[in-house]
């Protein structure tokens, strides 16, 4: 039977700045300019990644806080926008 207890803590990991999606065993997550992967088991960064800065504006390489993130296990693929681009990223395996 489930408790609600607390399993563990860390504070060695990002913080979500987004609501967490879970695949693949693993949280994913924004966290301010990156999107990162968690495992939860071992509570370590399985995968990052960082959008390329593509022009020199006020837009781009920041993920929005409200937005987030979008996963279609089917095909592998992670749904979100650096505030300027909609991106399609492959997941790793």
């Amino acid at each position: 039977m489930r408790t609600g207890r607390e399993t563990g803590t860390t504070n060695q990991i990002a913080i979500p700045t987004s609501g967490i999606v879970t695949y693949n065993e693993l949280f994913y997550y924004v966290n301010g300019s990156r999107l990162v992967s968690l495992d939860p088991e071992g509570l370590k960064i399985t995968w990052s990644y960082t959008p390329q800065r593509r022009n020199s504006s006020n837009y781009g390489n920041q993920f929005p806080h409200r937005d987030g993130i979008a996963i279609d296990p089917e095909n592998k693929l992670l749904y979100t926008t650096d505030k300027r681009y909609a991106l399609c990223i492959e997941l790793p395996d």
